[in-house]
């Protein structure tokens, strides 16, 4: 509800310790990818993921808008 219109696709690892996460329709929010980011690795320390590492691949290449955030997260199981 945060954002309207945009979808969503996860595509976990068969590790059970990561994936990557496709946000779509984001074209408009400038630096939002780095909330989200931020709001997906609390949320993993929240619950216990240690070693978490989320990362947006559109950020790393410099881009600050984008219409899909490609978010890749890892951790190394729960404590």
């Amino acid at each position: 509800t945060a954002y309207p219109g945009v979808t969503v696709d996860v595509n976990a690892d068969s590790s059970g310790e990561g994936g990557v996460i496709s946000i779509h329709g984001m074209s408009g929010f400038p630096y939002g990818s780095q909330r989200v980011v931020g709001w997906i690795l609390r949320g993993l320390e929240i619950v216990g993921g240690t070693d978490a590492k989320v990362t947006e691949r559109n950020w790393d290449a410099g881009l600050v808008d984008n219409e899909i955030y490609e978010i890749v997260v890892t951790w190394e199981g729960w404590r």
